[in-house]
């Protein structure tokens, strides 16, 4: 399975989890969700649940293919120059 196939499934996974629950929560158990914020109360309904999941997994995607594609070319070994060090220093190990 490729990364893209991957990832759109736990994307499109993790929209589609958090919708049972505020269905069990909210309609089924009458627990209403909400916010106060001072004065003013606000209910949370299914369309800011699943807009708050898709933002959040779709940031989750994007960050780790965006470093992909940015920081894989830079980030690869480079291939042994004839058995010498690489470049850098190298500490020795210390036994406490």
């Amino acid at each position: 399975m490729s990364a893209r196939k991957r990832r759109l499934g736990v994307t499109v996974l993790a929209v589609l989890v958090p919708l049972p629950v505020w269905l069990v929560a909210d309609p089924l158990l009458g627990h209403r969700l909400r916010i106060v914020d001072g004065g003013q109360t606000l209910g949370i309904g299914a369309v800011p649940v699943v807009v708050v999941a898709l933002v959040a997994s779709l940031s989750g995607w994007g960050l780790p293919a965006a470093l992909e594609r940015l920081a894989a070319p830079r980030a690869r070994a480079r291939p042994d120059r004839g058995g010498r060090r690489p470049a850098g220093r190298v500490l020795p190990a210390v036994d406490r």
